[in-house]
């Protein structure tokens, strides 16, 4: 489906920025050369990659507003789970920028902006990598909420049950990947 292939565009855009480009300042500074200053180049990558996740986030939400529901999902219980990765997902993000400040959340060390020290407290001091956890835990919890298996960021194989069809009867196949999680054949994510 070409919404689904969109947003999977969107996605390796986002991911190429990220790394590409950050790895490429990092080994030719020439960003801070071209903004004069380190912290002016990271503030308007920083402010670009804000960007793409806008785009990315609005290809991935029209691509799923054709997917077909699951209708396993459907109860009480699986929609209040979702809110609740959902709530721990934005508390881990949302504290984890506020730790990091926008510097150390978009890639301030690549342009030689580095922090006074290692940032140790809430949440670094539950887990290793909180603002990942907070990002799959919010994914998860939006799946959950939705009864849309390509929220989960991995593919649905085709098939002709009718709890996959679209409203067209066609068997779908659902493509899907989210940032900082790869998907696996069987179900499986990492």
């Amino acid at each position: 489906e070409t919404n689904a292939w969109i947003s999977l565009s969107n996605s390796f855009l986002y991911n190429i920025t990220y790394i590409f480009v950050a790895r490429w300042e990092h080994s030719t500074r020439r960003l801070t050369a071209l903004f004069g200053s380190p912290y002016v180049a990271c503030y308007s990558l920083g402010f670009i990659i804000l960007l793409l996740n806008v785009c990315r986030s609005h290809s991935m939400t029209v691509a799923m507003k054709t997917q077909p529901r699951w209708e396993v999902l459907e109860q009480t219980e699986v929609y209040y789970t979702g809110v609740v990765f959902m709530m721990a997902g934005t508390v881990l993000v949302v504290s984890s920028f506020l730790a990091l400040g926008f510097t150390g959340t978009f890639l301030g060390d690549y342009f030689g902006i580095l922090m006074d020290e290692k940032v140790t407290g809430f949440p670094f001091n539950l887990i290793d990598n909180p603002m990942y956890w907070g990002s799959t835990a919010n994914y998860l919890g939006l799946a959950l909420i939705s009864r849309d298996p390509l929220r989960y960021g991995c593919d649905v194989r085709e098939t002709g049950d009718k709890q996959f069809q679209n409203l067209s009867g066609k068997p779908q196949i659902h493509v899907g990947l989210q940032s900082h999680h790869v998907c696996y054949g069987n179900g499986s994510i990492s």
